[in-house]
């Protein structure tokens, strides 16, 4: 007899049935088929959080919908906004003024607070509606704020831009005065960055900065101060600070007392003087500084250049415990004409130089001798060869400064033109940095192919000579199994450059691509025929390259 087969299970009732589904399509009385707009039934948080994904531009057109997404704009949090007056900067748009009317007036009326605001205007509107616009946004209690006016003598001249409790990043531009009150309150400001305005008086910037409680990053880039005696810029909160071009036509004392501050940019016409320097935190210094036209035209006798050097090599010294340091070259002409002693940088272990001049190579062995945990070493250029390096040889101690001797590791050369005098200074680095692990260098693109090539096999030969002077000491199997040169080529003229580059091979692999080049790197890559050729011929030299890298030169059209 057959078993009757088992009962049908059932799934036990739902004790919360789902919803009825929504049908997405109205029907009009006409019969019509509207779709329907279940994203306006989204809850507003949700669509909220939508419209802060979205560019401004778009979230700001969602305001024409309805009176709700009207409402919705006004909520979305961390509204940024970006405005810029120019379709063409060589014509005004008659709208705008209307334009930040409405935007300030109407459309942000509910908006509690907009995190960033950004201004570019290239057309004076009059600075009484710029007023008014600035007094707006701060009133939505902006965050950061950013303001660049590119036409001479318009801008902000209100006294509610130094009295905001809400600004965290201000940075602003204008070719007008700055109307500094006598009071300024910005408690929650740490970040101040101010182009080419104008300051009249000492004490102008010093109330600026004193009502700057937790001030972090100051970048003065352009400003003008007039009848301006002594520049003061004292905070006990600075950390980064940056001066470019600020001193072309005036003289005045500068005082920087930042105990905090840990990096300074500094690229201007030497001060007065400098005086009551509190830069005993400092860890990474720019230092591009040295006499002005002006200021040489305007000087009395050379006792008042004699004076400037010594200014430049006193500001210098008050960097004695940065770990990175570049020198520009009128700062190390100024430094090395001055005569005075460096101070010993104890904690220094990168240094960069710019283009090298007489006095940046004879004063190049006086640095080394005061960075004893030097490390890396850069130079950027050299402006002047011949004879050079006996300028240097004369500065030499009698003996080998210590960084050279314990810690000098990289050696960077930068617009290395493979002159006599610079392959006797690489010389003299192989011979005597004995830790030294890696040699860079990178040509001029100026340089033509052939020369470059030629510079190869010195460098090639200099380091077989350094292990000939060097093998009893017992130096040169340590420099030569950790030192890596690379090279870094520029190819400007590339026509027929490779056939010219073949005839001067011989049959076999230069020994220097077999045995010692291990990085190369191809600067402004044309993609030339030629230059695939030689790129091809040094892929094929069954060289092991640690790195073979190129860069494309990009031009505007």
């Amino acid at each position: 007899m057959e078993e009757s087969p088992p009962p049908k299970r059932h799934k036990p009732p739902l004790q919360n049935p789902p919803p009825p589904t929504i049908s997405q399509t109205l029907i009009t009385d006409d019969g019509d088929v509207v779709e329907e707009d279940r994203i306006s039934n989204l809850p507003d948080s949700i669509l909220s959080h939508i419209l802060s994904k979205l560019p401004t531009r778009n979230a700001l057109a969602t305001t024409v919908l309805s009176t709700k997404w009207k409402h919705l704009f006004a909520s979305i949090p961390n509204l940024s906004l970006a405005i810029n007056d120019s379709v063409s900067i060589h014509q005004a748009n008659p709208n705008f003024v209307n334009f930040m009317h409405h935007l300030l007036t109407v459309t942000l009326r509910d908006v509690p607070s907009i995190r960033k605001f950004r201004l570019h205007c290239h057309h004076d509107y009059g600075n009484s509606h710029i007023d008014a616009w600035i007094s707006a946004v701060l009133g939505l209690k902006v965050s950061d704020l950013t303001l660049f006016f590119h036409i001479k003598d318009t801008g902000v001249s209100i006294e509610s831009l130094f009295q905001s409790e809400t600004l965290v990043r201000l940075i602003w531009c204008q070719q007008f005065y700055a109307d500094v009150p006598d009071t300024v309150c910005l408690p929650k400001l740490k970040q101040l960055c101010l182009f080419n305005m104008k300051f009249y008086g000492c004490e102008s910037l010093h109330i600026l900065i004193s009502g700057c409680p937790v001030l972090k990053e100051l970048t003065l880039d352009g400003c003008e101060f007039e009848e301006t005696y002594h520049l003061f810029i004292c905070s006990p909160s600075l950390k980064f600070l940056k001066i470019n071009c600020c001193n072309p036509d005036y003289f005045y004392q500068v005082v920087i007392d930042t105990p905090l501050l840990e990096a300074l940019y500094y690229d201007d016409h030497v001060a007065e003087s400098y005086w009551g320097m509190n830069l005993s935190s400092l860890l990474r210094a720019h230092i591009d500084v040295g006499p002005g036209d002006t200021q040489v035209e305007y000087a009395e006798d050379d006792e008042d250049l004699q004076q400037y050097d010594q200014n430049v090599a006193e500001l210098v010294a008050e960097c004695y415990n940065v770990d990175f340091l570049y020198l520009s070259m009128p700062a190390v002409t100024a430094i090395h004409r001055s005569s005075c002693a460096m101070p010993t940088f104890s904690n220094m272990t990168e240094l960069k130089l710019g283009d090298l001049n007489s006095h940046g190579w004879e004063f190049l062995p006086h640095l080394l001798e005061s960075s004893p945990n030097l490390e890396t070493l850069v130079l950027r250029g050299f402006m002047e060869h011949e004879g050079c390096f006996a300028n240097f040889e004369s500065s030499i101690p009698n003996h080998v400064p210590t960084c050279l001797s314990l810690k000098l590791q990289f050696i960077y050369f930068e617009g290395f033109n493979g002159e006599q005098d610079e392959l006797d200074l690489v010389s003299y680095f192989l011979t005597t940095a004995e830790v030294l692990r890696e040699m860079e260098f990178s040509f001029c693109s100026s340089l033509p192919i052939e020369k470059q090539y030629n510079t190869w096999s010195n460098l090639k030969s200099l380091e077989s000579c350094s292990k000939s002077k060097n093998c009893s000491a017992g130096r040169t199997n340590a420099v030569t199994a950790h030192c890596s040169i690379c090279v870094d080529l520029g190819l400007s003229k590339n026509i027929g450059c490779f056939t010219r580059f073949q005839s001067g091979l011989s049959n076999n692999v230069p020994a220097c691509l077999m045995l010692h080049l291990r990085r190369l790197y191809f600067g402004e890559f044309n993609g030339e025929q030629d230059d695939i050729l030689l790129f091809m011929f040094v892929r094929g030299s069954d060289v092991y390259f640690t790195a073979l890298n190129w860069s494309i030169k990009v031009e505007s059209v």
